[in-house]
């Protein structure tokens, strides 16, 4: 994408962001460009800050664009460390018992729960 697209969109998010004062504003900016950009305009528009080829930027955007640049640089090194420690992943589980209509969950989501509870129990009465 042209990166003069790029510093017109992230200029616009900063009109937006800009009520929140200079504090709070770059946080916002920035979440709002992680959470709904590409990637590829993210990776773009970092590298043109970092290379200094932008002209017009807001200066909150500015300060935004920079810190997603700096967590970009970050995050890589700290999931390859964490990589190396972290625990083997735990199995979820959801169980129905049919004796006393329970249900037990470990950590399981309302579909795995539906699935393993609420639709064995639809399939006893059904079948009851």
């Amino acid at each position: 994408m042209n990166v003069d697209k790029l510093v017109r969109m992230a200029n616009q998010i900063a009109g937006f962001f800009a009520h929140e004062g200079r504090d709070k504003a770059p946080a916002s900016i920035a979440d709002h460009i992680y959470k709904f950009w590409d990637p590829r305009m993210r990776k773009e528009i970092i590298e043109a800050v970092t290379a200094a080829r932008v002209k017009n930027l807001d200066p909150l955007a500015l300060v935004a664009v920079q810190r997603l640049a700096a967590e970009a640089t970050a995050a890589p090194a700290a999931s390859s460390a964490a990589a190396k420690s972290a625990p083997a992943p735990v199995a979820k589980l959801a169980s129905y018992n049919p004796a006393t209509g329970e249900c037990g969950t470990t950590g399981v989501g309302r579909t795995q729960w539906y699935r393993a509870c609420a639709g064995a129990a639809a399939r006893l009465r059904h079948f009851a």
